[in-house]
């Protein structure tokens, strides 16, 4: 097996596509494929979905609702030895469908926990999950840490069900609120307390994902309906707390 690639493919252009094949390009020999053939035009990595499925390395940087056709596709032009890099904001169910790869091609959910907007030029103190499983032999793990690590990325090691979990409170929660927010705002006000710029922030965090990204994070966490749940259980808490306090005036 290839543990040190040196050519990688990118599967899927999208914002998050696009941004990995920029911080990749200076490292390895980056190879780009979308359906949309307008996303990869002009670009020099530009290539069929059997070049790209080709490469050393495999990233799929499509939405959890397509991982499982775009593996049955690429899976005829893996070569042996190959590893498959998914990104997606879930991962117990990339790892489920990860399995279905052939023998000898490794596996590793991974999760960006940036994108273009809060990466900027500095990737000093930004995220990338690591989500090692059966199918991912300790040396690719250990490649693959070195290398985000040596980009000057923090890199944190957990398990699909545990960055799950994470998520469903970090991440599924914040993009809900922001949301449910975006819907309710009518536009800047002429003047609001510093704690606005917190929520403008959130809702302007919201608004960066296209809604099947968001749909998916909210449908496919395992653990995403409890923590809404949550959420509007304690809503009604504190509706109740404000009807039961003394009426004021």
């Amino acid at each position: 097996m290839n543990h040190h690639p040196e050519s990688i493919g990118i599967i899927g252009c999208g914002r998050l596509g696009r941004l990995l094949a920029e911080l990749m390009e200076r490292d390895f020999t980056v190879r780009v494929y979308d359906r949309d053939s307008q996303r990869i035009s002009g670009h020099a990595g530009a290539t069929s979905l059997a070049g790209a499925a080709g490469a050393d390395a495999v990233l799929l940087a499509v939405p959890v609702r397509e991982l499982s056709g775009v593996l049955a596709a690429v899976t005829p032009h893996l070569r042996p030895g190959a590893a498959v890099l998914e990104t997606g904001a879930v991962k117990v169910l990339p790892a489920r469908l990860l399995r279905r790869l052939p023998a000898g091609v490794a596996a590793l959910p991974l999760h960006p926990l940036f994108g273009p907007s809060s990466l900027g030029e500095r990737p000093a103190g930004q995220t990338m999950v690591l989500c090692p499983i059966r199918r991912t032999p300790p040396p690719v793990a250990r490649f693959w840490e070195a290398y985000w690590t040596g980009r000057g990325f923090r890199v944190v090691r957990t398990t699909p069900s545990a960055h799950d979990r994470v998520m469903a409170r970090s991440l599924v929660l914040t993009q809900w609120l922001g949301r449910a927010c975006l819907g309710l705002s009518a536009g800047e006000p002429p003047f609001a307390a510093p704690s606005w710029d917190h929520l403008r922030a959130l809702m302007e965090t919201a608004a960066g994902d296209d809604w099947i990204t968001f749909a998916d994070l909210q449908a496919c966490n395992p653990y995403a309906r409890a923590e809404r749940r949550r959420l509007r259980i304690e809503m009604a808490r504190l509706e109740r707390e404000l009807r039961d306090s003394p009426a004021v005036g």
